[in-house]
């Protein structure tokens, strides 16, 4: 399955979305199925709604329906049976129909629908789950419910959740007492000093805490140690809409985030590179064929974190090389602390550390013939302090 951007005409944040789960989901499924014998899609806001595609493409269940009729396949070929489970929520009736619908094009994955509230039907839901089940929770709400609805879900072992939280009403109402639902972000005795230092920031800086905060919370909740987030912005102007948090409890799970993550930055700048372009067209009345010589605006906020990340990602890399004094560091305890902070792939950060290699200002020990990149049981040392 591919994203079909034309699809996503004035839904440039569904895009984003979508690029993540397409590139995320099936790497996923891969490396679950080896040890769980069940792998299980709960959608609490499934939808579908605006989609343009008769098979589901350009919905979020639309596409885990697909990687996970592909992960069971792969694993059947190798011998072994991997039970797909998919459980999808919504209020309204006729989007369950449209669920039910392409169901039946997925007979090889056992689809259950629920109609109704989200909160109300996970008591349906997560006894279902056996204890030898991979979970995978996508939270989307449209408005802005109060996320401890949902804790049961998201303190589940043995799940990840990605779950949006829509930095545009928090950031119009978390200083103040107009939105309770905001309230799971901070504990009660810290409440009014996280609004009086909220009043206190704007811009940037704002944006930051108030990130940080429901990254933690949740992180908090479900006994997290990975809460990255994906800033999605609006489509026409420089603003985030939404951050797209993203749970996990291992460092795998952080590696395959980043990837996707990548990707899904890498289509947001090229879609709203296209949008300015287009803007351009229109205001000079004619076509703007010399602003597309670049596919990408390299001021655009999506292709500046890529870039930014890379450079602060080995920055970061660098001090914790130099942190370690002559002792070092491993790969394997090095990448992690890395990819956690920082908007950097594992591979990118891989040739970060392989040219201070290069250039003399770290020493890699145990490294082998014909190898590539860093290996997790390497000890990177910085050079002045090596002793080997």
């Amino acid at each position: 399955m591919k994203i079909e951007p034309s699809n996503y005409d004035g839904r440039g944040p569904a895009l984003v979305k979508h690029t993540f789960i397409l590139r995320y989901l099936p790497t996923l499924i891969a490396k679950t199925a080896s040890r769980y014998d069940e792998f299980v899609y709960v959608d609490l806001f499934a939808g579908p709604w605006d989609e343009r595609t008769d098979d589901m493409s350009d919905t979020a269940f639309g596409i885990a329906l697909h990687a996970m009729r592909g992960a069971k396949a792969v694993w059947k070929r190798n011998g072994r049976t991997v039970k797909m489970t998919a459980h999808l929520v919504d209020t309204n009736p006729e989007a369950i129909a449209k669920q039910q619908a392409l169901a039946e094009r997925y007979p090889d994955v056992a689809v259950h629908h629920h109609l109704g509230r989200a909160e109300n039907k996970l008591a349906e839901i997560l006894p279902s789950i056996s204890a030898n089940a991979f979970c995978f929770a996508f939270i989307d709400p449209k408005g802005v419910p109060d996320i401890r609805q949902f804790q049961t879900l998201i303190e589940r072992p043995s799940t990840e959740a990605f779950l949006n939280f829509m930095f545009e009403f928090a950031n119009r109402f978390a200083h103040t007492e107009r939105m309770p639902t905001l309230e799971w972000l901070t504990e009660e005795s810290e409440r009014e000093a996280f609004r009086e230092e909220i009043r206190g920031l704007s811009g940037e800086a704002r944006e930051k805490a108030l990130t940080d905060r429901a990254r933690f919370a949740l992180a908090r909740m479900g006994g997290y140690r990975f809460a990255p987030a994906i800033t999605v912005d609006e489509e026409e102007v420089d603003r985030c809409l939404y951050k797209l948090i993203y749970l996990s409890r291992h460092p795998q799970g952080i590696q395959v985030f980043r990837d996707a993550q990548r990707a899904a930055l890498q289509m947001q700048a090229m879609n709203r590179s296209g949008r300015k372009s287009a803007r351009r067209a229109i205001r000079s009345g004619m076509d703007d064929m010399f602003a597309a010589i670049e596919p990408v605006d390299p001021a655009e906020r999506s292709a500046k974190e890529i870039r930014d990340g890379i450079s602060d990602g080995a920055r970061f890399a660098y001090k914790l090389i130099k942190d370690a004094d002559s002792t070092g560091i491993t790969w394997g305890h090095l990448w992690p602390q890395v990819l956690e902070e920082k908007v950097i792939t594992h591979s990118d950060l891989g040739s970060a550390v392989v040219e201070m290699r290069e250039r003399g200002q770290i020493a890699i020990h145990g490294w082998e013939p014909r190898v590539r990149k860093p290996r997790d049981h390497y000890n990177l040392v910085l050079a002045e302090l090596d002793t080997a």
